[in-house]
């Protein structure tokens, strides 16, 4: 609660120096000396790092949301890693892992996402997340199991239910696309 109270004035004070330094530089520069423009420059950049130390010291890294999800399929489970690795060199996604039956990959942007938010389609087809995938032969053909988990980075404050509504729908529709791509 103190620690609260704390970075709320800490970033009151910021917002006040920025507002007083661009109010100095607004009243025209050029009838100040040069030291006025030193003492409203210095006020601008404390102000802001007053802000981004509060800012950064209140962010929160949400526990990520995860989906899983079991796939069997007859495909032979090389052919499978390579329909997951073509999907996501589709999605422009990285891969991050592909080994001994295993692959891993980073897919979306959290910048994309930031920019265009969740409630634009570009922003939705790029939601940042990871996906992990595991292969295993069964004696019907593979077994393949997913799992999604978000990955969208730091928060002011907690995680806005329209970002877990957006995840869902994309691991469904990732969901549904690999089903029908593996099948």
């Amino acid at each position: 609660m103190r620690s609260d109270r704390l970075r709320a004035g800490t970033i009151a004070l910021g917002i006040v120096l920025v507002a007083a330094s661009v109010g100095i530089l607004l009243v025209q520069p050029s009838r100040f000396p040069r030291l006025w423009l030193l003492v409203a420059a210095s006020m601008l950049l404390a102000g802001l790092c007053l802000i981004l130390v509060a800012i950064f010291s209140t962010t929160k890294t949400p526990r990520p949301l995860v989906q899983e999800v079991r796939l069997d399929t007859s495909l032979p489970a090389s052919e499978v890693l390579d329909r997951l690795a073509l999907y996501v060199a589709e999605a422009e996604g990285s891969l991050n892992d592909r080994s001994d039956g295993r692959l891993e990959a980073s897919l979306g942007s959290q910048l994309a996402m930031r920019m265009m938010g969740v409630l634009t389609q570009y922003g939705v087809e790029r939601i940042p997340y990871r996906l992990h995938a595991e292969v295993s032969d069964t004696p019907g053909g593979t077994r393949v199991d997913l799992a999604f988990s978000s990955d969208e980075g730091r928060y002011l404050g907690m995680r806005a239910k329209v970002v877990e509504r957006a995840y869902s729908e994309r691991f469904s529709h990732v969901t549904a696309l690999l089903r029908s791509r593996l099948s």
